[in-house]
């Protein structure tokens, strides 16, 4: 079996943040907006998430909680396929508006040199596999 250092001996390891580096903002806000403006969740929901946002934004919660939060309020007694179908929609209709076009052409130029590309990111796994 080749070692970590015979995979990437002959090429380099190009690293992209999705959050506000390779995407314009936050990926995981952009989905949120999308799901209100399709009607997936009523408005009465906005408001914990507003209010976790601000948390997150003022630094009394995580990231990571600020996820968790949003999660059960918006995706409890949602089967994972209606919001894998809504994820699929939503980076089929926004993805090349939400990416920066110059980080989209330094991750061109990464893989025709062959570079391995890795995405970093605090957003969800299912839309960052799909970005990917």
């Amino acid at each position: 079996m080749p070692s970590l250092k015979d995979k990437f001996s002959d090429r380099g390891i190009t690293i992209f943040d999705l959050d506000h580096t390779l995407a314009i903002g936050s990926v995981s806000f952009a989905f949120g907006q999308y799901l209100f403006q399709q009607g997936f969740f009523p408005r009465v929901k906005l408001v914990p998430l507003v209010a976790a946002y601000a948390l997150q934004r003022v630094h009394f919660l995580s990231v990571q909680a600020l996820h968790a939060i949003s999660f059960y309020f918006l995706f409890s007694q949602v089967s994972a396929a209606a919001i894998k179908k809504q994820a699929c929609e939503f980076i089929e209709r926004h993805l090349s508006k939400i990416l920066r076009q110059e980080m989209v052409e330094e991750m061109k130029k990464a893989k025709e040199r062959g570079d391995e590309i890795w995405l970093e990111s605090s957003s969800p796994d299912f839309l960052v596999s799909l970005i990917a």
